[in-house]
């Protein structure tokens, strides 16, 4: 599971990971003592790990619609790079999943195309209009 850790942060992090990568509890607390916390911090550490999936779920809805949209973005960006087209098919059908409940949880009329547009995109770009831009046909 991993080298030896000293702090209790450093613990409850690593006992988060752990927990979220499918490890057993025997395994987690059988970590925790083969790094120096004994059965009453495992205990706490343990404890604090769970509380913190606990916290997750107190997230406003958006805030978590928005992680899942943009996880789902980058699995896309990494399927397409690594030529996994049925991956990126996979993503994008999550993405649509998302948005229709987006949807049920939010019925108000949506934004113009100019609040989507990432602020660090719009810092140093220029929105041209279809006239201004030239087909090159690959040349």
């Amino acid at each position: 599971m991993g080298e030896k850790l000293i702090n209790k942060p450093e613990l409850m992090k690593a006992v988060f990971n752990f927990i979220i990568d499918g490890h057993s509890n025997s395994d987690i607390f059988d970590f925790l003592s083969e790094n120096g916390a004994d059965a009453e911090d495992s205990k706490l550490i343990f404890e604090d790990a769970l509380r913190k999936f606990m916290k997750s779920t107190q997230m406003p809805v958006e805030v978590r619609m928005g992680w899942c949209l943009e996880a789902y973005s980058r699995l896309y960006q990494k399927f397409m790079a690594s030529g996994d087209y049925p991956g990126a098919l996979r993503a994008v059908q999550e993405i649509a999943k998302l948005t229709e409940i987006k949807g049920e949880f939010k019925k108000e009329k949506s934004e113009s195309v100019e609040d989507y547009i990432d602020d660090q995109l719009s810092v140093n770009w220029e929105l041209k209009t279809h006239e201004d831009l030239e087909l090159t046909n690959g040349r």
